[in-house]
């Protein structure tokens, strides 16, 4: 069921949450580059015995990822409650 003007609820604390966690409930999938799923087909890998950017795409990618989920989405210093209700309209 929507809201007036966006939102959702949320079954978990926003203490509980990390900025992962926003990100993956907001888009299904989650990648720096469309090659890093493992559905896509990329003619320069199989071309080429593999891709160098792919594999430091790969690299970030993770770093980034553990980065953000790292530390709770609303933590002291943090992003206030009150701008959790922008974040649907950024």
């Amino acid at each position: 069921m929507g809201y007036p003007g966006g939102g959702c609820i949320l079954n978990r604390s926003l203490a509980d949450l990390t900025l992962l966690d926003i990100i993956k409930a907001a888009d299904e999938e989650f990648f720096l580059n469309p090659c890093l799923d493992s559905q896509y087909q990329c003619g320069y890998a199989a071309s080429f015995d593999g891709c160098k950017v792919h594999c430091e795409l790969a690299r970030v990618q993770r770093v980034l990822e553990e980065e953000l989920k790292r530390k709770p989405y609303i933590s002291t210093g943090g992003i206030h409650h009150e701008s959790l209700l922008q974040l649907h309209n950024l």
